[in-house]
């Protein structure tokens, strides 16, 4: 019965969202999602396949855990985004599951665990949609003209980790654990901005255009491991876990671009057009790796105080895939060495990354009210890890217009414990942005002849994001591994 509901609950999901440059967006289990992410010193539940592998050794009994992002509410607006007073907005309704884990035992080799987990590590699905029309004077010689410039923005991402681990225990509080994942991740990507200038009264005035289609997916396929050791006392937890960087497997991207401008002063007058499709091509996905600290400290008898921190290295900008071939060019015959100078020093269809390393951080406080009730609630930080220079589009290169903000969550919830040895959990996880400015995706409201139509990009835009979650979570068996309900005893092995 318990694999049915787990079951029903897969065939429950829809696309979802988190953020696309955030680490810390999602947690899983539903204790570590409500308690900040504080799950590296172990919480005594399943999540510890994933956060902790050495920790197993201290889950008593084998259990099976869902849980559930059942609802999602994700609301976003960001100001001036394509020039003063332009901004553009989107509201998102989702559910998807977070984590399916258990944890296994045996009775004839008392130090060894196991366990397995299957988790949504990453999601994002953003869409923008924006036309803009008024009367500039785009050449600078005294007269308007109509200006005409549209965007339209999406953006999909996806990633599973699938895998399992083992945690041998050295000793009455001392325990090893490795576990492996591999790895799935599946990215769409649209971009089309379109710029154009008509004349007000002249028919016979030339009308100038400026034009770039953007259109890529990659899947990839990549493993990594996760080695960690964990210190467990009655009163005290210690973790320590190292995300190993990613190998890869496999993976192959489609790519289409085209570039094209038409009677424009910075071009001599010229019409250019570059454009090439290419499919089926070799993708190699990097993740550079991790390394996680956590403490767990008991006040009392009733109340538990979790800390992690985890450093995500960073990394050198490197392409992700990089197609060779000639693209084809009007008027033919432009130089190579041009197309490449014009193009940002790359492929024209090539795309590339660069992380920056970022620390977040997490804190929870958990407290057992009675033998069936127990509430969570937490803190954690979630910081952007792109590059500040490789956040933004540009008519010249490929780059994923990513955002540009960081977050900070909030979560509180409670768990109950049946007499059937089953465990309840609902809550709620809150994140919002903290007002700060960036650059403008496009500045449509200031266009120059001379800047391919477009304007300069301020810093003047700013995001409002608010990120409401109901989480929802269920554990058949082993209510006695969690630290709140263990009752104090030595574990004796010879």
């Amino acid at each position: 019965m318990k694999y049915l509901i787990a079951l029903t609950l897969v065939l429950l999901t829809e696309q979802l969202t988190a953020q696309d440059t955030h680490y810390w967006s999602e947690h899983f289990g539903t204790r570590a999602t409500l308690l900040g992410g504080a799950a590296t010193a172990g919480l005594g539940d399943n999540a510890t396949v994933y956060y902790n592998p050495a920790a197993m050794a201290f889950v008593e009994d084998p259990n099976l855990s869902v849980t559930v992002n059942a609802y999602k509410m994700r609301a976003i607006n960001v100001s001036n985004a394509l020039g003063d007073g332009l901004d553009v907005k989107q509201t998102q309704f989702l559910t998807y599951p977070n984590l399916i884990a258990g944890i296994l035992k045996f009775s004839k080799w008392p130090r060894l665990s196991a366990g397995y987990a299957v988790i949504t590590k990453k999601t994002f699905n953003s869409n923008f949609d924006y036309l803009h029309q008024a009367e500039y004077d785009v050449d600078s010689n005294g007269t308007t003209e109509n200006y005409i410039a549209s965007y339209n923005y999406n953006h999909n991402v996806l990633e599973y980790w699938a895998g399992g681990g083992f945690s041998y225990q050295l000793g009455a509080r001392w325990s090893f654990g490795l576990s492996h994942f591999g790895i799935y991740k599946n990215v769409n990507y649209t971009n089309n901005i379109d710029m154009a200038t008509l004349p007000i009264s002249d028919p016979t005035q030339d009308v100038s255009r400026v034009s770039s289609k953007i259109d890529f997916n990659y899947w990839s396929v990549k493993g990594n491991f996760k080695p960690s050791l964990n210190f467990n006392t009655e009163a005290f937890r210690w973790g320590v876990t190292y995300t190993t960087p990613t190998f890869h497997i496999m993976g192959r991207a489609n790519v289409f671009r085209e570039f094209s401008a038409s009677n424009l002063q910075s071009l001599s007058g010229g019409d250019v057009v570059f454009t090439d499709r290419r499919e089926k091509q070799k993708v190699k996905t990097k993740d550079f790796g991790s390394l996680a600290f956590g403490v767990s400290m008991r006040f009392g008898s009733k109340a538990w105080l979790h800390i992690t921190n985890e450093l995500y290295f960073g990394a050198p900008y490197y392409l992700l895939f990089d197609p060779q071939n000639p693209i084809n060019t009007y008027p033919s015959g432009v130089p190579e060495d041009q197309v490449l100078a014009f193009f940002g020093n790359q492929n024209f269809l090539a795309y590339g990354e660069k992380y920056i390393p970022v620390i977040n951080s997490g804190i929870g406080y958990e407290v057992r009210f009675s033998d069936k009730w127990d509430m969570m609630t937490g803190v954690r930080t979630d910081f952007n890890h792109v590059a500040p220079g490789n956040q933004y589009y540009t008519l010249q290169k490929i780059i994923i217009e990513s955002s540009k903000w960081h977050l900070t969550h909030w979560s509180i919830g409670f768990g109950y414990n049946t007499k059937s040895k089953k465990k309840w959990t609902v809550g709620l996880d809150y994140s919002f942005v903290p007002r700060f400015q960036f650059s403008q995706f496009m500045n449509f409201t200031s266009p120059d002849a001379n800047n391919l139509l477009q304007g300069t990009r301020t810093t003047e835009a700013w995001a409002r994001q608010i990120s409401l979650k109901l989480v929802l979570g269920i554990e058949f068996g082993g209510v006695n591994s969690n630290p709140m309900h263990l009752e104090e005893k030595k574990k004796n092995i010879e």
